[in-house]
C-alpha cells in the first residue's frame, strides 16, 4: 500500500501566455491564500509589468498577528529580484504599527511595501489587486514569479512561511530584445520550439491554458540503507588459500574493495556508518568438487581476515565470508553470450541437463576433441574465481543544499523525498526539475511513487505517451484522477478528461474544479 502524506499540486509551467494565466493552489498545509487574474505584459520602453490578484479568503487574522506577502522574480541562477511587499495586520497590530511608524524611524522604505491592509473585525481579509513594474532583465527569461508569505505573531516572529508560484515563466513576456515575434500591444508569443507534436500547452481562443499537475509526497526514510557491491579477481597459488597482495594484479584488486570500504565509510561530512560487510568466494571447475568447495570457503576467510587487519570496522559491524565452490551459473551465462563457443548448444546441453557428480566435466572434456572445454578454460575460468563483496551501511538525513551535491556525485546516497525536495528548489519545470524526478525514478524503479511523479513530469514535459505509459495502473487511485484527466485533455480526450476531473472533483480535489474550468474553454459536453 502506497503511503502518502501529502498532495503537491502546480500548474504546468511551459508556454503561459499574457492574460491567460490560469489560477494556482497553494501546497496543503501551506498559508491558504491564493492567486489568480495573473497577467505580465512588456511596454515600449523595455518595463516588465505584472499583475495579480492575492485572494488570502481562506485565513483569518487575529487581533495580534500580521501577514506579511513578499512577490519575488527568481531563477535557479541565483539571480533575484524582491518587489514591494504587502502587509496586512490584525486590528491591535495595525494600531501598533501606526503607532510605532509615529515615532520610530525603523519603519520599512516606502518603496518596499506595496500596501498596508487592515484585516475586518473577524479577521477576514479582502481581495488585494497587485500592480508592479520592474525594468526587465535577460536572466528573467528563465524565472519564475513566486509570492513569499509569513504569518506572524505578535512578537514578530514567524510562525509559518509558504512559498507559491503564480507564473512559473516570465521569459514569455521579454521585450524584443533579440527578434522576437511579438504582439501589437508588447506582448510575446509562445517560446519558439518550446516542444513539437507534443505540447503540453492546452489553447482554447487563442489563449494557452495550463491545467493543474498533481505530485505524490514520497514517504521519508527513518533509516537509509545503502549497500556498495562489487567483485574482486584475487590470483591465488594453485591449492593455496594465502592471499599475496604483491602476487599478479592483487593490488589493484585488493584497492577495488578498500576503495568501496572508503566510500561507505564516510562522506564529506564523516556521518556514514558500515554496518555489515559479507564475502562470497567462488572457483572454477577443475579438480574435484569437495576440494574445490572447502578452497573456496579458505580464500573467503583469507579475504575475512584481511579486511578485519587492514580496516577499522564500527565494533556493531558483522563480517561474515562464504565458499561457494564450482560456480557452474557463471559459466553457462558466459557460454550463452558467446557465439564463438564450438557446439554451443551441446555445452549448454551437458552444463544443464548432466548432474555435476553424473560426469558433467568428463563429457565437456570429451566433446569435439575437448576444444570446447580448453576454450572454456583459457577464456572464462579464470572470471569464475573470484570474491564477490557487499558492504552495507546506513546514510545521514542531508540538508537541501549538501543533497545538491550529492546529487551530482552519488545520488543513491539520497531519499527519494530528498531527491523531492531537491526538484522542488528549482523552478517547477525547469530542466534541473525533471531532471531530478528522472534520477529518482532510475533509483528506485519499482516503487510506485517515483513511477507517478515521473509521469507527472512527463506532463510538464509535454510527453503525453511516456506520461500515459507511467500512468497506467492508477485508473483507480484517486489521488491520480487529477492527473489522468490532464493527460486525457492533451490527448484530445475530452469525454475521458471529463469522466476522470469529475471523479477527481467527488473525491475532494479542489484543483480538478479549476481543470474543470480549463476543460470547458476546450470542449462543450454537450456538442458531440
Amino acid at each position: 500500500m502506497m503511503k502518502i502524506k501529502k498532495l503537491f499540486l502546480y500548474v504546468l509551467p511551459a508556454l503561459l501566455l499574457p492574460g491567460c494565466l490560469a489560477a494556482q493552489d497553494v501546497p496543503k498545509g501551506s498559508l491558504n491564500i491564493f492567486t489568480e487574474n495573473v497577467r505580465l505584459h512588456t511596454d515600449g520602453e523595455k518595463r516588465l509589468s505584472i499583475e495579480f490578484d492575492i485572494n488570502p479568503g481562506g485565513i483569518l487574522i487575529s487581533a495580534d498577528e500580521q501577514l506579511v506577502m513578499n512577490p519575488l522574480i527568481t531563477d535557479h541562477r541565483g539571480n533575484s529580484l524582491a518587489l514591494p511587499s504587502v502587509f496586512v495586520n490584525g486590528r491591535r497590530r495595525n494600531r501598533v504599527e501606526r503607532r510605532m511608524k509615529q515615532i520610530s524611524r525603523h519603519t520599512p522604505e516606502p518603496e518596499m511595501v506595496y500596501k498596508v491592509v487592515r484585516a475586518g473585525r473577524k479577521g477576514g481579509v479582502d481581495k488585494i489587486r497587485y500592480r508592479a513594474a520592474v525594468a526587465y532583465e535577460p536572466w528573467m527569461d528563465n524565472a519564475g514569479l513566486y509570492l513569499q508569505s509569513e504569518f506572524c505573531g505578535c512578537g514578530g516572529n514567524g510562525q509559518e512561511f509558504a512559498e507559491r508560484l503564480v507564473a512559473a515563466s516570465m521569459g514569455d513576456t521579454a521585450p524584443d530584445l533579440a527578434g522576437r515575434d511579438g504582439g501589437d500591444d508588447g506582448t510575446t508569443g509562445p517560446v519558439p520550439g518550446a516542444t513539437a507534436g507534443a505540447s503540453c500547452t492546452l489553447t482554447a481562443g487563442g489563449c494557452a491554458l495550463t491545467p493543474y499537475i498533481t505530485f505524490f509526497e514520497p514517504a521519508r526514510e527513518n533509516v537509509k540503507r545503502r549497500s556498495e557491491e562489487g567483485s574482486a579477481y584475487i590470483t591465488y597459488l594453485p591449492g593455496s588459500a594465502l592471499l599475496q597482495p604483491s602476487l599478479a594484479d592483487n593490488h589493484g584488486e585488493l584497492e577495488k574493495i578498500a576503495e568501496s570500504l572508503s566510500l561507505a565509510g564516510s562522506d564529506a561530512q564523516g556521518n556514514l556508518a558500515i554496518t555489515g560487510v559479507s564475502i562470497t568466494s567462488w572457483a572454477s571447475p577443475e579438480g574435484s568438487w569437495d576440494t574445490n568447495m572447502k578452497l573456496s570457503q579458505k580464500r573467503a576467510d583469507a579475504l575475512k581476515r584481511y579486511i578485519e587487519d587492514g580496516f577499522s570496522l564500527p565494533g556493531g559491524c558483522r563480517l561474515t565470508s562464504e565458499g561457494k565452490g564450482e560456480d557452474w551459473e557463471k559459466l553457462a551465462e558466459l557460454v550463452q553470450a558467446d557465439p564463438h563457443v564450438e557446439s554451443k548448444a551441446e555445452v549448454l546441453r551437458i552444463m544443464t541437463q548432466v548432474g555435476i557428480f553424473d560426469g558433467r566435466e568428463k563429457q565437456l572434456m570429451d566433446l569435439a576433441g575437448g576444444r570446447p572445454y580448453r576454450y572454456l578454460m583459457q577464456r572464462y575460468f579464470p572470471l569464475l574465481r573470484r570474491s564477490d563483496y557487499r558492504i552495507e551501511y546506513t546514510v545521514p538525513v542531508f540538508g537541501l543544499e549538501y543533497g545538491k551535491e550529492i546529487l551530482e556525485h552519488r545520488p543513491g546516497m539520497l531519499s527519494q523525498y530528498e531527491l523531492y525536495r531537491i526538484a522542488f528548489s528549482y523552478p517547477m519545470g525547469s530542466p534541473m526539475f525533471c531532471k531530478v524526478f528522472h534520477t529518482a525514478r532510475i533509483l528506485f524503479p519499482t516503487d510506485r511513487t517515483s513511477q507517478f511523479n515521473l509521469g507527472a513530469t512527463c506532463l510538464l514535459e509535454g510527453k503525453a505517451g511516456e506520461a500515459g505509459a507511467l500512468l497506467q495502473g492508477f485508473e483507480n487511485d484517486p489521488l491520480a484522477w487529477n492527473n489522468l484527466g490532464v493527460l486525457y485533455m492533451m490527448q484530445g480526450r475530452y469525454k475521458d478528461a471529463h469522466a476522470y476531473l469529475n471523479r477527481a472533483v467527488g473525491s475532494g480535489n479542489r484543483e480538478a474544479v479549476e481543470n474543470l474550468k480549463i476543460l470547458g474553454e476546450m470542449w462543450n459536453p454537450k456538442e458531440k
